[in-house]
């Protein structure tokens, strides 16, 4: 028998057929990393560590072992500068199969996070202007943070308004808003009045037709100036929202960049009935309440140089941060700025 060692990952399990039972090499999922195993079946499969059981973990002459449950039998592993290197044993293991399972190992261990984002400093900067009476805008710049620092894409947040200008916008490639179109300066006891004036509207029209990008989630299109260069620009309109509950958010374009990699989801959320006047063409996604109640929840478009996606989700902090709408806004940030 062959015995090497190596530095195992986090919630890695490697399964890989060498045409018989073999002995299994796992390390403790629970000490926070994973191991490898050899099986009949060619499988490699990531795992979710506290999906495990808890292995029997001992010590015998200063040397680290668990007890395989499926195999009752010892499996030894060591200790190297306080890391776990789990014994990767070979039984008649060819070795094509040993170069496949060396360089899986090292890919999964140090080939993540070095895409072509963060091979240079000149990344587009994003402007995101977040936050209102009902949308706190601190799990909004979380969110948005999360999705953007994997496209290695900066952001700058702003609440107040009167930020988003021209001026601003000139040192930015992607506007991002999530927040309506009403502010309070009376009280909430008093009428809201409608923030965003003429001259920003304009900003807004001729960033994104001078070639930049804007990405609008959820109550963006909401209570705005109605005839405006901004509602012509969005392509749909306010219609309104019931409680938030569960919903199906389904995807209706699957060959977009924007969906790539996004599947059919539940979401609990306010589901936005928003007023759609695009055609199917650019119609990204749409939600399905539980009473087959329907409505446009996402699409895109291109206007002069620039582009505009609009995604419906974000009320909740679960429906931002959902795996899927993470999927959705680093996608639509990567195509608005063309990355």
């Amino acid at each position: 028998m062959e015995e090497d060692h190596v530095l195992v990952g986090a919630g890695v399990e490697i399964e890989f057929g060498i045409g018989g039972a073999a002995p299994a090499a796992e390390a403790a999922a629970d000490g926070g990393f994973g191991g490898a195993v050899f099986r009949p079946q060619p499988v490699v499969k990531a795992v979710d560590p506290a999906a495990q059981g808890r292995p029997e973990i001992g010590v015998r002459g200063g040397d680290h072992f668990l007890i395989d449950d499926e195999r009752k039998e010892e499996i030894g592993f060591e200790l190297k500068d306080g890391l776990p290197h789990a014994h990767l044993r070979y039984d008649n293991v060819p070795i094509v199969m040993r170069l496949f399972l060396w360089v899986f190992v090292l890919g999964s261990l140090w080939g993540q996070n070095t895409g072509a984002v963060f091979q240079t400093w000149k990344r587009p900067r994003a402007l995101a202007l977040v936050g209102d009476r009902y949308h706190s805008p601190v799990y909004i710049r979380e969110g948005l943070s999360k999705a953007l620092m994997e496209e290695n894409i900066p952001v700058t947040f702003i609440e107040n308004v009167a930020m988003l200008n021209a001026e601003s916008l000139k040192e930015h490639q992607l506007l991002i808003i999530l927040r309506d179109g009403m502010n309070w300066p009376n009280g909430y006891d008093k009428p809201p009045v409608k923030w965003m004036t003429d001259a920003q509207q304009q900003a807004i029209w001729d960033f994104v037709h001078g070639g930049g990008g804007f990405l609008a989630l959820h109550n963006s299109q909401g209570i705005y100036p109605e005839g405006g260069l901004y509602y012509k620009l969005f392509g749909g309109d306010y219609g309104g929202h019931p409680k938030p509950y569960d919903f199906t958010v389904r995807v209706e374009d699957k060959s977009h960049p924007v969906t790539a990699g996004v599947n059919d989801y539940i979401a609990f959320d306010e589901q936005h009935t928003v007023k759609y006047y695009l055609d199917k063409e650019h119609m990204l996604l749409r939600t399905i309440a539980p009473d087959n109640l329907a409505a446009a929840g996402g699409w895109w478009r291109e206007m002069g140089k620039g582009r505009f996606v609009y995604l419906s989700p974000g009320h909740t902090p679960q429906a931002l941060n959902h795996p899927m709408m993470q999927r959705l806004m680093r996608n639509a940030a990567k195509w608005l700025v063309r990355d």
